[in-house]
């Protein structure tokens, strides 16, 4: 899953992308609208929705209600007026469950990630007022719905959460890890066993009257070897 970090903006007047962190390779990504349409089509980021296929805060379900516009190098700006200037939002991607109690694991605008209690969670939703990701309700954190759930609690089997199965998104990561060294290597072994097991063959094959002469095999052995040295080039 992908939560809402920052819009990216050309100037004042033109929207070029947004800032979105993936909690699966933990990298803050810059992603043009047409892409986080497409990923909201498939319900896979926390904060924004379509409305008539624009581009929305998604206030309801994920609490996102302000979002910081980039609007060039170290300036920031509010989406929406407010009283006060607000120069950094936050958003809760995570909750750690942990023998002393649960952990928040956070994200801001400006790419930092940071684990906080829920005492300084309270403190940042009072002091600030835009953080995304929960609600504070009569006094007690709720959790919204995108948020994942991590379990480290001794002696429960859960080690991990939802978010970490995603394995078509990791394999795609993976799609471009150079594996030529490893190929060619596998295939001079194979060779290799392939001449082995030919002159195995010279030497065993039944229904054969007369082994093979000397000259026959050392001859096999030279063409297995120039057959290997043409592949491991």
């Amino acid at each position: 899953m992908k939560t809402i970090v920052c819009r990216l903006d050309l100037g004042q007047t033109r929207v070029s992308g947004y800032t979105l962190y993936d909690e699966i390779t933990c990298e803050f990504q810059e992603t043009t609208p047409r892409e986080v349409k497409e990923l909201i089509k498939r319900n896979q980021v926390n904060g924004l929705k379509l409305v008539n296929g624009d581009i929305e805060l998604d206030t309801e379900g994920f609490n996102q209600m302000n979002l910081i516009v980039k609007s060039a190098v170290g300036k920031y700006r509010n989406l929406y007026p407010a009283d006060t200037m607000v120069n950094c939002t936050y958003a809760v991607v995570r909750v750690i469950e942990t023998n002393n109690g649960r952990i928040y694991e956070t994200v801001n605008n400006r790419c930092a990630r940071v684990k906080i209690t829920p005492e300084r969670l309270k403190m940042l939703i009072e002091i600030k007022g835009y953080v995304a990701g929960v609600r504070l309700v009569e006094g007690k954190i709720e959790i919204c719905k995108g948020v994942s759930i991590l379990d480290k609690r001794a002696n429960n089997e859960q080690t991990d959460d939802q978010s970490y199965h995603a394995v078509p998104e990791v394999e795609q990561l993976l799609e471009g890890t150079p594996v030529v060294t490893e190929l060619v290597s596998f295939e001079a072994d194979n060779n290799n066993l392939r001449c082995e097991q030919s002159l195995t063959d010279v030497n065993t094959e039944e229904n054969k009257e007369d082994d093979p002469s000397k000259e026959q095999v050392d001859e096999q052995k030279k063409v297995c070897e120039r057959k290997t040295k043409k592949n491991k080039k």
